[in-house]
């Protein structure tokens, strides 16, 4: 029978080592809440926008829970990941409040 080479899979460049990724540190941002105020957050780039929200609740519950973050003038969604916002250590990330809607009242 005819020797084949070896598929693909197989051949020898392909058993390279991975390289290994290193754990990732918190990233430590700075939280500003006014042009007065801001806090420190060590958070994990894997969490959620809406995690760091809860953290930041945490540490200043005055705020409210319903909060708004924007990174570099831009608002974060709060199912994004830190990491996929471009969120990167020592960045600074802006907090205000939600407004609330005001629900319309019905006429008598």
């Amino acid at each position: 029978p005819p020797v084949l080479p070896p598929p693909r899979s197989l051949a020898p460049h392909s058993f390279r080592p991975r390289a290994r990724t290193p754990p990732m540190a918190p990233l430590k941002l700075k939280i500003r809440l006014s042009l007065k105020e801001a806090i420190d957050v060590e958070i994990e780039d894997d969490e959620t926008v809406e995690a760091l929200a809860v953290a930041i609740f945490s540490l200043k519950p005055d705020l409210g829970m319903e909060l708004r973050l924007a990174h570099k003038g831009r608002p974060l969604k709060e199912d994004q990941e830190l990491r996929e916002a471009g969120v990167k250590s020592g960045d600074v990330i802006a907090v205000a409040k939600k407004i609330q809607k005001l629900s319309p009242t019905p006429e008598a």
